[in-house]
């Protein structure tokens, strides 16, 4: 424990060598706490707590009582250390911690125990230490007496305080993305050339500054792609990210870059990137509230960015961390999207055709030629320059999912198409972005699916390729919420539930359509693909969902499956078995 409580703590320190010293905002991304609260720096929207102190515990024996097989139950980890890191060089922001705003209401709960605020529970919710020894996590909020809290989390873990390297909140850098150039096999495209004088680019949240940029990428072992959500609040995912790097233990914090996109739409302020003659792109203006980024539609803005998809971007930006040559000693990428985020994420895993898709298969068959090596056996070498990297897509809690054929689940339990008078109700149920049916429309118009489709020869096509893709699914287990939109007035809180024609046949709420839709690829495939776990205790909550231990193996763990039990993913009419968000197995739930 005080080795992983010493690399944390070296972080800041570290990491501030790697980041470029020229200091642009985004408008309205951050906010300044105040200095009861630390000084410091959180996500706009997000509480600030004064935690200092929080980083200096040098001596966990203080904390034997704690239970810290997963990370949850001991005392807070930080990555940033203002009692070891140069107090000249280290930003104020070091000094506060920043709790998510994920619940309807005031600001949030900064929860002090032993002095020092180290955690925090959303608002409405009480901090709470329980008296009961046998309880396996002592800390935990407990829901108030306020109407606006959620009914359906009683209680609920707290947050882990996040709390980025100092200025990585306050600079946006932008990733060029081609225009033009020869296609992948994907619907991706591959031409690096600039554009000249300003060429159209990803906005992007960093821990270690630009990922082009000139820092030394030789110690990245792990990177960790987060998306937003609806909000596009992407600078509250990539400080949830921050948090999940400094929870895992399968590698030192200061070798795991964390990267988070922001999709910006046409209504956003302005934004400024940290790099040189590039202009962010945009999404939306089409009449789709909910984003046509999540779906793979193309930019609209600026104009040299016509036809670039989103799926375009983050393949390019996948593809940048993936460079052998730039990341020589990196082992895994996790791209994981929440709610919106994992539409989004779902899409682009079924669509992109990248070459890095196809190092899994690299690797595996690496790993069974080596199988009668007793050293490659007994030692975990990561990869030299040229040899495969491991690239997975987590999907957390989405609204919808892109389904591979026209059958669906009824209230009798049969999965086939719909009849004549069902489909009437709902004509266009299969279309993008709930399917991969022509049409849409010029709200779901996506280019990118169509040349995907087209480039590997239809969707049948598409979907074996998609089989054999390392994907996780997570869905809490209490984002069960079925008032739709962002009506605060209905028994509970969705936090945006979609509900069209097309959503509601998949499921009635998130709960719902996540198990449908990964027992529809077992009755697609008749085999199991993929993987599926239930985060208990949980809601529709990007932090906590990263924060718990099922989704810690799911951005950090290489075999995700044999972490929770293969039979553990295939999801039953009988019964299920679900995770508690602290702790491994927890039960078997039956319907």
């Amino acid at each position: 424990m005080r080795s992983r409580a010493r690399r944390r703590r070296a972080f800041a320190a570290a990491v501030l060598s790697c980041i470029i010293p020229r200091a642009v905002s985004a408008a309205a991304e951050h906010h300044s706490c105040s200095a009861s609260d630390g000084g410091g720096v959180c996500p706009e929207k997000n509480t600030c707590c004064r935690a200092e102190a929080a980083a200096v515990h040098d001596d966990d024996d203080d904390y034997d009582d704690y239970d810290d097989d997963d990370g949850r139950g001991a005392p807070p980890k930080f990555w940033i250390g203002p009692a070891v890191a140069d107090a000249a060089a280290v930003s104020s922001s070091s000094s506060s911690g920043c709790i998510p705003n994920d619940m309807p209401g005031p600001e949030g709960v900064c929860c002090v125990d032993d002095g020092t605020a180290t955690t925090g529970c959303a608002p409405n919710y009480e901090c709470v230490i329980s008296p009961d020894p046998r309880r396996r996590r002592p800390l935990f909020c407990k829901r108030g007496d306020a109407a606006q809290a959620d009914p359906l989390v009683e209680t609920m873990p707290r947050y882990q305080l996040c709390s980025p390297p100092p200025g990585t909140l306050t600079r946006v850098h932008g990733l060029p993305v081609a225009v033009a150039g020869s296609d992948d096999g994907g619907g991706g495209r591959q031409n690096d050339e600039p554009i000249k004088d300003a060429a159209p680019a990803l906005a992007y949240y960093s821990t270690h500054g630009d990922i082009l940029g000139s820092f030394d990428t030789t110690h990245i072992r792990a990177a960790v792609v987060i998306i937003h959500g609806m909000g596009r609040n992407a600078d509250d995912y990539f400080c949830s990210g921050t948090s999940a790097a400094s929870l895992q233990t399968n590698y030192d914090p200061l070798s795991v870059l964390v990267v988070a996109p922001r999709f910006l739409d046409p209504s956003d302020g302005q934004v400024i990137l940290t790099t040189d003659d590039v202009l962010p792109m945009r999404w939306g203006g089409n009449g789709d509230k909910f984003g046509a980024w999540r779906y793979g539609a193309d930019a609209t803005s600026p104009p040299p960015a016509a036809g670039i998809s989103s799926f375009d971007a983050m393949d390019r930006l996948a593809s940048a961390l993936g460079d052998t040559n730039r990341f020589p000693n990196l082992e895994r990428i996790a791209v994981a999207g929440h709610s919106s985020g994992g539409q989004f994420v779902q899409r682009w895993a079924l669509l992109s055709g990248i070459e890095m898709w196809e190092r899994r298969r690299s690797r595996h068959r690496l790993r069974a030629a080596s199988s009668s090596s007793r050293t490659m056996m007994t030692e975990e070498r990561p990869p030299g320059p040229g040899q495969p990297k491991l690239l997975r897509a987590v999907v957390g809690n989405p609204s919808s999912y892109a389904y591979l054929d026209g059958r669906r689940f009824f209230d009798d339990g049969t999965f086939r198409t719909p009849s004549s008078e069902e489909e009437d109700s709902c004509p266009g149920y299969n279309r993008w972005e709930w399917g991969l049916d022509p049409g849409g429309g010029e709200i779901m118009a996506a280019p990118y699916k169509d040349r995907a489709i087209e480039e590997v020869g239809g969707p049948a096509s598409l979907a074996e390729r998609f089989a054999d893709r390392d994907v996780i699914y997570l869905n809490g287990g209490r984002d069960r919420c079925n008032v739709a939109g962002l009506d605060r007035t209905g028994w509970c809180y969705s936090h945006g539930l979609e509900a069209s024609c097309g959503d509601a046949m998949e499921g009635e709420q998130r709960l719902d359509r996540g198990e449908k839709y990964y027992r529809s690829l077992r009755m697609y495939f008749g085999r199991r693909v993929h993987s599926r776990a239930v985060v208990e205790g949980v809601g529709h909550d990007h932090s906590l969902m990263w924060e718990s231990s099922v989704g810690l193996s799911a951005l950090f763990d290489d075999d995700f499956s044999d972490s929770y039990g293969e039979s553990s993913q295939l999801e039953t009419h009988s019964g299920r078995i679900v995770y508690d968000s602290m702790d491994r197995q927890h039960d078997v739930a039956h319907t």
